[in-house]
């Protein structure tokens, strides 16, 4: 018996930069959290702004190239695709530092093309 099943391929979208961030705590300097930031170009600030965040998962996966791919499972696989990517220690959240910008409700997120 032969059966087939149907291929979907993984969800993509494509952000700007992807920022692989490590906020630390000031007092010890231990690592409190670590996150994957995505932000896109905006031109009329002259800034990159916020697309959206998630925690970092030791599932992930970055596969460097002519343009960067970072691969999630999470609820199925989720690719991620760049021009940047850049990490970063920071002693507050980038994301949160973002919010006085854009509201988060206003951002993009990360809408998935199939």
């Amino acid at each position: 018996m032969l059966t087939i099943v149907p291929y979907s391929p993984p969800a993509e979208t494509h952000v700007d930069l992807i920022e692989l961030n490590h906020v630390y705590d000031t007092d010890d300097g231990h690592i409190t959290f670590d996150q994957w930031i995505f932000w896109d170009w905006w031109p009329a600030r002259r800034r990159y702004v916020c697309v959206a965040w998630r925690h970092y998962s030791q599932k992930d996966y970055l596969l460097p190239g002519m343009v960067w791919t970072l691969i999630r499972h999470e609820r199925g696989v989720m690719r991620v695709t760049a021009d940047a990517v850049m990490e970063t220690w920071t002693p507050t959240d980038p994301e949160v530092d973002d919010r006085e910008l854009l509201d988060p409700s206003l951002r993009r997120g990360l809408r998935c093309r199939k």
